[in-house]
């Protein structure tokens, strides 16, 4: 095994303080000479910044530690391998130290073949903890002061108010508020929360609602003038757009319902069928006045009264007809069947043809990674001609970093191909889904086809003409 002997100089660096390649190169040797070491390896990276580990003589050096090659690596002082103390722990802790590689300065007295080098790293580590720790400590801290003066603690502010830079704290937004005030009117009206984010979202597109975030809304104490962040609160920190009795109430009814939801019961087509007429979801109802008892799917605003339809900015019913059960359920699953038939065999051959492919780009990264081997053994040669006197140093480095310039380009095409896996038509969802509904749809549970029928059909668009619309989620 060899010791690595690595050099490193930024523009900057050089013009301002001296610090010579030549001159740490000549300490380097000198080191090693002194500690009695014949077999040696310079690593030297000429105008490059030493907060980034992307330096070709640095990878090359962490390649011949994999390889095992190196036993010792040597820099002129600490701050040659790295200025950052995050990336001189990781090449400390995780690439030295697994390897058995150890680390020495020439210049200062840190060397991690012995007891006290190797207790550096533990009290590098812990400043590298205690920055971090004094970091967050101090942003909580911050915060919790912002909090006691009754100023906005950060992060995005709450709908219904906006920020005053100035005073730090949240001022009413009059629109917003009074969608904030129509939304708790709504819930304790008994409307859903996702009706009540249907509604929000045709008079707000700030953001995006759904009932989610409607449910968190209704669950924020700032609405009451309250600024609540971790253990600490402050009341009446702000101007309050809910009163305490309200939001109490809403607090209650989202108890209640809690308690008593029902059990979600998915039917085959939920989700995916719409009213072609209004763009209205279609839900499955179920008529039972006996003897008549049937079920069907219906236009979500067909069935409500004139007070729902105004809370959700319409005027007027639905006109589309109740489409029964029995006859658009068998119709889908019919298209399904026959477009599966053929798109599973199309399917194939397209696969096939993207095997092709990917054979071909496997090709290509083999042949890139046989010239990455051949330069990063001419670069070796390099190294090694110098270090037996062979060619001067200015010769050496500038053949060096041309060799490294193209092992760069090189690994970055390398990077930068396709990279699929080999092609496989059972690796395909939309595969798998033809097949399950091709073989299998007679044996699948209601649950199971449900599931394949939601992977291959975005959309149902049903017509008063009672024409039925399918669109697919791959259209091949």
């Amino acid at each position: 095994m060899a010791a690595a002997l690595y050099a490193r100089v930024s523009t900057d660096e050089q013009a301002q303080h001296g610090h010579s390649i030549d001159a740490q190169k000549e300490r380097l040797i000198a080191y090693a000479v002194s500690q009695g070491w014949h077999e040696y390896r310079l690593y030297v990276d000429e105008g490059y910044s030493g907060t980034s580990l992307e330096r070709p003589a640095l990878k090359s050096l962490l390649r011949h530690i994999e390889q095992g090659t190196i036993d010792t690596v040597v820099v002129y002082r600490l701050d040659r391998l790295s200025r950052r103390q995050r990336d001189v722990l990781f090449l400390l802790e995780d690439v030295f130290m697994p390897e058995g590689v150890v680390f020495k300065s020439a210049t200062e007295p840190f060397d991690t073949g012995t007891p006290l080098g190797k207790a550096m790293i533990g009290i590098l580590a812990v400043f590298a903890q205690l920055e971090r720790d004094t970091i967050a400590e101090r942003t909580q801290e911050g915060q919790r002061k912002r909090i006691q003066k009754g100023m906005w603690h950060g992060g995005r502010v709450p709908f219904g108010y906006d920020y005053d830079a100035q005073t730090g704290k949240l001022i009413v937004n009059d629109t917003e508020a009074r969608l904030v005030r129509a939304v708790f009117r709504k819930y304790l009206d008994h409307l859903s929360l996702s009706h009540i984010a249907e509604w929000l979202s045709a008079y707000d597109d700030s953001r995006k609602w759904s009932f989610v975030t409607v449910r968190q809304l209704l669950d924020r104490e700032t609405y009451l003038g309250n600024m609540k962040w971790g253990m600490s609160s402050k009341e009446d920190a702000h101007e309050a757009i809910i009163s305490q009795e309200t939001f109490e109430r809403a607090q209650r009814m989202r108890d209640r319902r809690r308690e008593t939801r029902p059990s979600q019961r998915k039917h085959l087509l939920s989700g995916i069928l719409r009213c072609g007429n209004c763009g209205g979801k279609m839900y499955h109802r179920t008529y039972d006045s006996r003897p008549y008892k049937y079920t069907y799917y219906a236009c979500q605003y067909s069935e409500m009264s004139r007070k729902q339809l105004l809370q959700h900015g319409r005027e007027e019913r639905c006109t589309l007809p109740k489409i029964r059960t029995e006859t658009i359920e068998p119709y889908v699953i019919q298209q399904l069947l026959e477009r599966a038939s053929v798109q599973r065999d199309e399917l194939e051959t397209m696969l096939e043809k993207e095997g092709q492919q990917q054979s071909e780009e496997q090709q290509l990264i083999h042949q890139l990674q046989e010239r990455l081997n051949e330069l990063d053994k001419r670069i070796d040669r390099w190294y090694e001609a110098f270090e037996r006197g062979d060619i001067d140093s200015g010769r050496a480095n500038a053949r060096v970093k041309a060799l490294e310039a193209e092992r760069l380009r090189v690994f970055n095409k390398i990077n930068q191909a396709p990279k699929s896996e080999e092609a496989s038509s059972s690796d395909d969802p939309f595969f798998e889904a033809m097949t399950l509904i091709h073989d299998a749809w007679p044996e699948l549970a209601a649950e199971e086809r449900r599931q394949v029928l939601q992977l291959a059909v975005h959309e149902i668009l049903v017509y008063a003409d009672h024409r039925i619309e399918l669109t697919w989620n791959m259209d091949l």
